[in-house]
Protein backbone atom coordinates (compact mmCIF):
# COMPACT_ATOMS: atom_id res chain seq x y z
CA UNK A 1 0.00 0.00 0.00
CA UNK A 2 1.08 3.52 -0.68
CA UNK A 3 -0.48 6.73 0.32
CA UNK A 4 -0.74 10.20 -0.35
CA UNK A 5 -2.55 13.26 1.42
CA UNK A 6 -5.90 11.69 -0.12
CA UNK A 7 -5.53 8.22 -0.78
CA UNK A 8 -4.42 4.97 -0.14
CA UNK A 9 -3.44 3.14 -2.90
CA UNK A 10 -3.78 -0.93 -3.52
CA UNK A 11 -2.07 -2.51 -6.19
CA UNK A 12 -2.37 -6.40 -7.37
CA UNK A 13 -1.38 -7.87 -11.01
CA UNK A 14 -3.44 -5.18 -12.96
CA UNK A 15 -5.33 -4.07 -10.98
CA UNK A 16 -5.19 -0.50 -8.70
CA UNK A 17 -7.24 0.89 -6.69
CA UNK A 18 -7.19 4.04 -4.78
CA UNK A 19 -9.11 4.14 -1.20
CA UNK A 20 -10.11 7.31 0.75
CA UNK A 21 -9.28 7.62 4.29
CA UNK A 22 -12.22 10.44 4.28
CA UNK A 23 -15.54 8.01 4.26
CA UNK A 24 -13.35 4.58 4.06
CA UNK A 25 -14.72 4.46 0.72
CA UNK A 26 -13.02 3.31 -2.55
CA UNK A 27 -12.17 6.49 -4.75
CA UNK A 28 -10.86 4.72 -8.30
CA UNK A 29 -10.44 1.28 -9.61
CA UNK A 30 -8.30 0.29 -12.69
CA UNK A 31 -7.82 -2.86 -14.68
CA UNK A 32 -4.98 -2.62 -17.19
CA UNK A 33 -4.61 0.98 -16.50
CA UNK A 34 -8.63 1.42 -17.79
CA UNK A 35 -11.12 2.54 -14.95
CA UNK A 36 -13.89 0.43 -13.31
CA UNK A 37 -15.52 2.93 -11.88
CA UNK A 38 -16.34 7.04 -12.43
CA UNK A 39 -15.14 9.62 -10.18
CA UNK A 40 -15.35 13.33 -9.97
CA UNK A 41 -12.21 15.23 -9.56
CA UNK A 42 -10.38 15.97 -6.81
CA UNK A 43 -10.97 18.92 -5.30
CA UNK A 44 -8.46 21.22 -4.78
CA UNK A 45 -8.52 21.49 -1.40
CA UNK A 46 -8.16 17.32 -0.88
CA UNK A 47 -11.17 15.57 0.28
CA UNK A 48 -10.90 15.75 3.32
CA UNK A 49 -11.69 19.28 3.54
CA UNK A 50 -14.78 18.49 0.78
CA UNK A 51 -17.82 17.11 2.44
CA UNK A 52 -19.60 15.14 1.47
CA UNK A 53 -17.94 13.38 -1.63
CA UNK A 54 -19.72 14.81 -4.71
CA UNK A 55 -22.54 12.39 -5.82
CA UNK A 56 -21.38 10.03 -2.90
CA UNK A 57 -19.20 8.37 -5.27
CA UNK A 58 -17.74 4.81 -3.66
CA UNK A 59 -19.41 6.19 -0.54
CA UNK A 60 -20.37 3.37 2.46
CA UNK A 61 -23.79 3.92 3.32
CA UNK A 62 -23.96 3.48 7.38
CA UNK A 63 -25.61 3.24 9.49
CA UNK A 64 -28.47 3.22 7.18
CA UNK A 65 -28.48 3.83 3.02
CA UNK A 66 -30.85 5.54 0.65
CA UNK A 67 -33.71 8.16 2.35
CA UNK A 68 -35.62 8.61 6.39
CA UNK A 69 -38.19 10.58 5.50
CA UNK A 70 -38.22 14.01 7.64
CA UNK A 71 -35.47 12.06 9.43
CA UNK A 72 -37.77 10.25 11.86
CA UNK A 73 -38.33 6.98 12.89
CA UNK A 74 -39.07 4.58 15.86
CA UNK A 75 -37.42 1.62 17.36
CA UNK A 76 -38.51 -0.65 19.85
CA UNK A 77 -41.03 1.85 20.90
CA UNK A 78 -38.61 5.44 21.09
CA UNK A 79 -38.96 7.92 18.23
CA UNK A 80 -35.57 9.59 17.03
CA UNK A 81 -34.97 12.67 15.23
CA UNK A 82 -32.53 12.84 13.01
CA UNK A 83 -30.78 15.70 11.04
CA UNK A 84 -31.88 17.13 7.81
CA UNK A 85 -29.10 16.72 5.07
CA UNK A 86 -30.72 16.44 2.27
CA UNK A 87 -33.13 19.75 2.87
CA UNK A 88 -34.62 20.11 -0.53
CA UNK A 89 -36.66 16.99 -0.24
CA UNK A 90 -36.56 17.04 3.62
CA UNK A 91 -34.87 13.96 4.36
CA UNK A 92 -32.26 12.56 6.33
CA UNK A 93 -29.71 10.79 3.92
CA UNK A 94 -27.10 8.08 3.57
CA UNK A 95 -25.93 8.06 7.75
CA UNK A 96 -23.05 9.31 8.87
CA UNK A 97 -19.92 7.61 7.93
CA UNK A 98 -19.12 9.01 4.33
CA UNK A 99 -18.33 12.09 6.00
CA UNK A 100 -15.64 11.07 8.82
CA UNK A 101 -12.24 10.33 8.78
CA UNK A 102 -11.23 6.46 9.07
CA UNK A 103 -7.89 5.53 11.19
CA UNK A 104 -5.28 3.39 9.34
CA UNK A 105 -4.47 0.25 10.90
CA UNK A 106 -0.78 0.56 10.86
CA UNK A 107 -0.20 -3.22 10.43
CA UNK A 108 -1.94 -3.32 6.59
CA UNK A 109 0.67 -0.49 5.53
CA UNK A 110 3.23 -2.70 4.54
CA UNK A 111 1.03 -5.01 2.63
CA UNK A 112 0.81 -3.67 -1.00
CA UNK A 113 -2.85 -5.55 -1.67
CA UNK A 114 -4.21 -4.41 1.51
CA UNK A 115 -5.68 -1.97 3.53
CA UNK A 116 -7.78 -1.56 6.88
CA UNK A 117 -9.54 1.26 8.03
CA UNK A 118 -11.49 1.76 11.22
CA UNK A 119 -14.01 4.14 12.51
CA UNK A 120 -15.49 4.26 16.09
CA UNK A 121 -18.54 6.67 16.12
CA UNK A 122 -19.97 8.01 19.00
CA UNK A 123 -23.96 8.78 19.63
CA UNK A 124 -25.04 11.74 17.00
CA UNK A 125 -28.01 13.85 17.36
CA UNK A 126 -30.88 11.47 16.39
CA UNK A 127 -28.80 8.09 16.84
CA UNK A 128 -27.88 7.61 20.35
CA UNK A 129 -26.30 4.07 19.55
CA UNK A 130 -22.39 4.03 19.74
CA UNK A 131 -20.84 1.74 16.80
CA UNK A 132 -17.67 0.54 15.67
CA UNK A 133 -16.71 -0.32 11.46
CA UNK A 134 -13.51 -2.05 10.95
CA UNK A 135 -13.02 -1.64 6.96
CA UNK A 136 -11.05 -4.11 5.09
CA UNK A 137 -10.19 -3.53 1.46
CA UNK A 138 -8.05 -5.61 -1.23
CA UNK A 139 -7.30 -6.33 -4.34
CA UNK A 140 -5.98 -9.80 -6.12
CA UNK A 141 -4.64 -10.38 -9.41
CA UNK A 142 -7.69 -12.47 -10.50
CA UNK A 143 -10.19 -11.32 -8.56
CA UNK A 144 -10.02 -7.83 -7.95
CA UNK A 145 -11.36 -5.48 -5.36
CA UNK A 146 -12.62 -7.01 -2.46
CA UNK A 147 -14.16 -5.35 0.76
CA UNK A 148 -15.27 -6.50 3.91
CA UNK A 149 -17.14 -4.23 6.31
CA UNK A 150 -17.37 -5.19 10.12
CA UNK A 151 -19.88 -3.74 12.49
CA UNK A 152 -20.29 -3.91 16.36
CA UNK A 153 -22.83 -2.60 18.70
CA UNK A 154 -20.34 -1.08 21.54
CA UNK A 155 -23.73 0.22 23.20
CA UNK A 156 -25.66 -1.27 25.97
CA UNK A 157 -29.34 -1.80 23.65
CA UNK A 158 -29.84 -3.18 20.70
CA UNK A 159 -29.59 -0.71 17.90
CA UNK A 160 -31.30 -0.23 14.25
CA UNK A 161 -28.91 -0.97 10.94
CA UNK A 162 -28.67 -0.35 7.79
CA UNK A 163 -25.60 -0.55 5.22
CA UNK A 164 -25.02 0.11 1.30
CA UNK A 165 -22.20 0.83 -0.87
CA UNK A 166 -22.67 3.69 -3.44
CA UNK A 167 -20.33 2.81 -6.80
CA UNK A 168 -20.22 4.53 -10.39
CA UNK A 169 -19.86 1.46 -12.42
CA UNK A 170 -17.64 2.28 -16.14
CA UNK A 171 -17.34 -0.02 -18.77
CA UNK A 172 -13.70 1.17 -19.42
CA UNK A 173 -14.37 4.78 -20.02
CA UNK A 174 -16.88 4.09 -22.46
CA UNK A 175 -19.99 6.46 -22.48
CA UNK A 176 -23.45 4.91 -20.98
CA UNK A 177 -24.91 5.40 -23.84
CA UNK A 178 -22.98 2.60 -25.68
CA UNK A 179 -23.45 0.08 -22.81
CA UNK A 180 -25.81 -2.02 -21.49
CA UNK A 181 -26.57 -3.17 -17.67
CA UNK A 182 -26.95 -6.91 -17.13
CA UNK A 183 -28.66 -7.64 -13.59
CA UNK A 184 -31.35 -9.87 -12.48
CA UNK A 185 -34.01 -7.58 -9.82
CA UNK A 186 -37.35 -8.31 -9.03
CA UNK A 187 -40.09 -5.67 -8.43
CA UNK A 188 -39.35 -2.09 -8.45
CA UNK A 189 -40.26 -0.49 -5.44
CA UNK A 190 -42.73 2.84 -6.58
CA UNK A 191 -40.91 6.08 -5.51
CA UNK A 192 -42.57 9.37 -5.51
CA UNK A 193 -41.02 12.05 -7.69
CA UNK A 194 -40.91 14.97 -5.58
CA UNK A 195 -39.13 13.48 -2.51
CA UNK A 196 -37.80 9.53 -3.83
CA UNK A 197 -39.49 8.31 -0.80
CA UNK A 198 -41.48 4.69 -1.16
CA UNK A 199 -45.42 5.07 -2.04
CA UNK A 200 -46.06 1.54 -0.70
CA UNK A 201 -46.58 0.38 -4.57
CA UNK A 202 -45.08 -2.06 -6.31
CA UNK A 203 -44.60 -2.96 -9.95
CA UNK A 204 -42.79 -5.75 -12.36
CA UNK A 205 -39.25 -4.73 -12.99
CA UNK A 206 -40.21 -4.77 -16.34
CA UNK A 207 -42.42 -2.11 -16.30
CA UNK A 208 -38.93 0.75 -15.58
CA UNK A 209 -36.42 -1.47 -17.33
CA UNK A 210 -37.98 -2.85 -20.29
CA UNK A 211 -38.53 -6.36 -20.92
CA UNK A 212 -34.78 -6.80 -23.04
CA UNK A 213 -31.88 -7.93 -20.79
CA UNK A 214 -29.16 -7.08 -21.17
CA UNK A 215 -31.10 -3.12 -20.50
CA UNK A 216 -29.47 -1.16 -23.47
CA UNK A 217 -29.06 2.38 -21.07
CA UNK A 218 -28.91 4.58 -24.47
CA UNK A 219 -31.18 7.59 -23.16
CA UNK A 220 -32.22 5.70 -20.08
CA UNK A 221 -32.47 7.49 -17.02
CA UNK A 222 -33.31 5.79 -13.40
CA UNK A 223 -33.63 6.62 -9.76
CA UNK A 224 -35.45 3.23 -8.38
CA UNK A 225 -35.33 0.63 -5.84
CA UNK A 226 -35.63 -2.82 -6.96
CA UNK A 227 -35.76 -6.49 -4.91
CA UNK A 228 -32.74 -8.04 -5.44
CA UNK A 229 -32.78 -11.12 -6.86
CA UNK A 230 -29.81 -13.81 -5.67
CA UNK A 231 -28.14 -16.07 -7.43
CA UNK A 232 -28.23 -19.53 -6.28
CA UNK A 233 -25.25 -19.17 -3.99
CA UNK A 234 -26.88 -16.35 -2.65
CA UNK A 235 -24.71 -13.52 -3.94
CA UNK A 236 -25.88 -10.86 -6.15
CA UNK A 237 -24.41 -9.34 -9.67
CA UNK A 238 -24.57 -6.81 -11.57
CA UNK A 239 -22.87 -5.81 -14.80
CA UNK A 240 -22.26 -2.88 -17.11
CA UNK A 241 -20.70 -3.91 -20.82
CA UNK A 242 -19.56 -2.21 -23.88
CA UNK A 243 -20.94 -3.75 -26.73
CA UNK A 244 -17.92 -6.59 -26.88
CA UNK A 245 -18.83 -7.77 -23.15
CA UNK A 246 -16.05 -5.99 -21.60
CA UNK A 247 -16.78 -3.92 -18.61
CA UNK A 248 -17.14 -4.07 -15.10
CA UNK A 249 -19.29 -6.59 -12.41
CA UNK A 250 -20.66 -5.78 -9.04
CA UNK A 251 -21.09 -8.47 -6.64
CA UNK A 252 -22.58 -8.49 -3.15
CA UNK A 253 -22.90 -10.91 -0.54
CA UNK A 254 -26.60 -12.72 0.53
CA UNK A 255 -26.95 -9.25 3.17
CA UNK A 256 -27.92 -7.44 -0.54
CA UNK A 257 -31.63 -7.33 -0.31
CA UNK A 258 -32.26 -4.81 -2.19
CA UNK A 259 -30.42 -2.36 -5.34
CA UNK A 260 -31.13 0.93 -5.88
CA UNK A 261 -29.81 2.27 -9.58
CA UNK A 262 -29.43 5.76 -10.27
CA UNK A 263 -28.01 7.66 -13.30
CA UNK A 264 -26.94 11.06 -12.93
CA UNK A 265 -27.68 13.13 -15.75
CA UNK A 266 -27.74 16.82 -16.78
CA UNK A 267 -30.93 16.70 -18.71
CA UNK A 268 -32.17 16.06 -14.81
CA UNK A 269 -30.09 18.73 -13.76
CA UNK A 270 -27.61 16.10 -12.11
CA UNK A 271 -24.16 16.30 -14.34
CA UNK A 272 -21.53 13.71 -12.96
CA UNK A 273 -18.75 15.68 -12.81
CA UNK A 274 -15.61 15.60 -14.90
CA UNK A 275 -17.48 13.16 -17.85
CA UNK A 276 -18.02 14.62 -20.77
CA UNK A 277 -21.48 13.66 -21.20
CA UNK A 278 -22.32 14.35 -17.70
CA UNK A 279 -24.19 10.51 -17.47
CA UNK A 280 -22.88 8.29 -15.14
CA UNK A 281 -24.35 4.72 -13.33
CA UNK A 282 -24.63 3.96 -10.00
CA UNK A 283 -25.46 1.08 -8.70
CA UNK A 284 -26.10 0.50 -5.24
CA UNK A 285 -26.26 -2.57 -3.33
CA UNK A 286 -28.64 -2.11 0.34
CA UNK A 287 -29.56 -4.19 2.82
CA UNK A 288 -32.83 -2.44 3.32
CA UNK A 289 -34.99 -0.32 0.89
CA UNK A 290 -35.56 3.68 0.90
CA UNK A 291 -36.88 5.35 4.26
CA UNK A 292 -36.29 1.25 6.06
CA UNK A 293 -36.14 3.08 9.11
CA UNK A 294 -39.47 5.24 9.01
CA UNK A 295 -40.84 2.17 7.54
CA UNK A 296 -39.85 -0.72 9.69
CA UNK A 297 -38.60 -2.71 6.10
CA UNK A 298 -35.51 -5.43 6.36
CA UNK A 299 -33.86 -3.40 8.72
CA UNK A 300 -31.31 -5.22 10.82
CA UNK A 301 -31.07 -5.01 14.42
CA UNK A 302 -27.16 -5.04 16.11
CA UNK A 303 -27.35 -7.11 19.29
CA UNK A 304 -24.38 -5.57 21.73
CA UNK A 305 -21.72 -8.33 21.39
CA UNK A 306 -22.37 -9.63 17.82
CA UNK A 307 -20.88 -8.00 14.72
CA UNK A 308 -22.19 -8.39 11.43
CA UNK A 309 -20.07 -8.14 8.09
CA UNK A 310 -20.74 -7.26 4.79
CA UNK A 311 -18.85 -8.21 1.91
CA UNK A 312 -18.63 -6.88 -1.79
CA UNK A 313 -16.55 -6.46 -4.44
CA UNK A 314 -15.92 -5.41 -8.04
CA UNK A 315 -13.97 -7.01 -10.82
CA UNK A 316 -12.92 -6.59 -14.92
CA UNK A 317 -14.97 -8.35 -17.05
CA UNK A 318 -12.69 -9.57 -20.59
CA UNK A 319 -14.19 -8.75 -24.18
CA UNK A 320 -16.41 -12.00 -25.51
CA UNK A 321 -14.60 -14.08 -27.57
Amino acid sequence: MTSSNDFLELRAGQYRAQISPFGGGLWSLTFAGKPLVVTPPVPHKGLSQVSPVPFAAGCLLAPWPNRVDGGNFTFQGETYQLEINEPDRRNAIHGFVRERPWELDPETSDNPATVRLALEMAPQPGWPWRLKYVMNWSVDATQGLRGELRVSNLSDTPCPFGFGWHPYLSAGGASLDECTLRISVGNNLVLDSTRNLPTGLERPADTVLGQARPVALHGLWLDHAFRAQPEPGGRVRAALCRADGSGTELSAGPWCRWLQIYTADPAHQEAFPGVDDGRALAVEPMTCPPNALSRNQDVLVLEPGKPETFTFGLRSLAAAR
